[in-house]
Parts: structure tokens; C-alpha cells; sequence
């Protein structure tokens, strides 16, 4: 996770660094509301690339659909399930940069697999769970298949 979830902190670093115009409005408050890790971690190696593909696919893609998306890896045991929001006020690297920072919470606190884990900062929140989220009645889940890297 920290590999990915650093990627996308460089790349909202050097959108930062070329395109200012886009954070006039100030950038997003990282304030820490509430955290939550439930101490269980996934056992099996492949988890750890499920983890972390489904937050690079919560991240990336919120800020383009309606600043919420859901996500969920392949359906193989275990699957993990993903939701990103923000505030919608926000510019839309202002929503990457707050997701990334909620990310880093999630990998500074909770296990290294997480079974259950949720950080909500003031303008926006990440969660990752191993249970489907539909019964909330959430818009259809799309499938994340791990990529091999390295």
C-alpha cells in the first residue's frame, strides 16, 4: 500500500508544484475526525495487492464521480471492498491530496492487511472493509483485479 498510495502523493505533489491556479480556493483540511482499525489482518500475501489496488481505485476515481466511488477486488476469497468520499466543494486534486492523506492515517495505524479499517478527515473519508457494502444500497461495485508490480 505505501508504494501506491506514495505514487499518487508525488504525482498530487507535482500537480501541485505546475498547476497553483487550481488550489486558490486553499487546500483541504486533513483534520482528523475519527479512525478506526478493527486489529485483524488478511493471512495471505495476494491480500496485501487487493488492498492496495482497491485504494489507488478509490482514490483516483472519486474525485471524477461525484466525489464518492466504490470499489472491490476480484471476487476470490477474500474480497475487499473500498469506498472514498469528499467534500464536494473541493477542487478535485484537493480531493486526491485529502484521500492520500487519509490513506497514509490508515497505514500509519492499522495493521499492514487490514480486515476492517476507516479514517474520516474533515473533507473527506476512506474506508476498506471484507464485507460487501450493497446491503447499505450503494451503486454497483466495480471489480479491481490486482496488477503485478515490480
Amino acid at each position: 500500500m505505501d508504494s501506491l498510495v506514495r505514487a499518487a502523493a508525488i504525482v498530487v505533489g507535482l500537480l501541485c508544484m505546475f498547476d497553483t491556479a487550481s488550489y486558490s480556493t486553499g487546500a483541504p483540511d486533513l483534520t482528523v475526525l475519527s479512525k478506526i482499525c478493527n486489529g485483524q489482518q488478511f493471512r495471505d500475501k495476494n491480500t496485501r495487492k487487493k488492498v492496495d489496488n482497491v485504494l489507488v481505485q478509490v482514490i483516483n476515481n472519486a474525485p471524477d464521480h461525484g466525489y464518492s466511488y466504490y470499489a472491490s477486488s476480484d471476487p476470490s476469497n477474500p474480497t475487499v471492498y473500498g469506498h472514498a468520499a469528499c467534500n464536494g466543494q473541493l477542487p478535485k486534486e484537493d480531493c486526491v491530496w485529502c484521500l492520500v492523506a487519509a490513506s497514509d492515517e490508515l497505514s500509519h495505524d492499522c495493521p499492514k492487511n487490514p480486515v476492517g479499517a476507516q479514517v474520516h478527515l474533515q473533507d473527506c473519508r476512506l474506508r476498506i472493509v471484507d464485507e460487501d457494502l450493497s446491503y447499505l444500497n450503494f451503486p454497483p461495485s466495480e471489480i479491481v483485479e490486482p496488477k503485478n508490480e515490480l
